[in-house]
């Protein structure tokens, strides 16, 4: 597998020794990028915890019998999976060097909206409108709590909404993401 990424830069005309005539030249230059698998697979990991913990809960809260160890499995999981999803969050975060390297916070802030917004608005909207329109389910909506998707977040997409105001909080106080790591 190729681990290389070609970056494109852009050099304004005035940056050009004797180019008059230039108003830009671009230039190819490559850059190695890596994954920490090992991050990866953690990430996999509690992915697959998240799920296999609201299976147990979904079981047990429907009423069927649950032994006493799969309980104690799924508050076990429930003591660590979100701060490790968070901890996962900032160290990759720190790794790939924070709001610094879309140059700018403003850049980061609207990456993080159009990575981390759009998926929250467009999946908590369609989770709305079909729990506003099928009865029987846990969580009953009403179509007008689409408007209140910016200051409360529904169901599982409360996590891209804390997320992202972890990124602002990050990336607006001075020396954000070099306090810990």
């Amino acid at each position: 597998m190729n681990n290389t990424l070609e970056v494109l830069h852009l050099n304004r005309g005035s940056e050009i020794e004797h180019s008059y005539e230039a108003k830009y030249i671009w230039r190819i230059e490559t850059v190695e990028k890596t994954r920490d698998s090992f991050v990866d697979q953690l990430k996999g990991l509690a992915c697959f915890l998240v799920v296999f913990g609201h299976v147990i809960m979904g079981i047990r809260k429907a009423g069927i019998p649950t032994p006493k160890s799969m309980v104690f499995v799924e508050e076990y999981i429930w003591t660590f999976h979100v701060p490790l999803f968070m901890f996962l969050s900032g160290y990759v975060y720190r790794l790939t060097g924070g709001w610094e390297a879309k140059g700018t916070r403003k850049k980061f802030l609207l990456h993080k909206l159009f990575n981390l917004g759009i998926p929250y608005f467009v999946f908590s909207s369609i989770y709305i409108l079909i729990n506003s329109v099928t009865s029987g389910v846990n969580n009953s909506s009403s179509i007008s709590d689409i408007l209140m998707l910016w200051r409360t977040p529904v169901a599982q997409y409360w996590f891209l909404y804390a997320l992202f105001i972890l990124f602002v909080i990050w990336s607006i106080i001075p020396g954000g993401g070099q306090l810990l790591i």
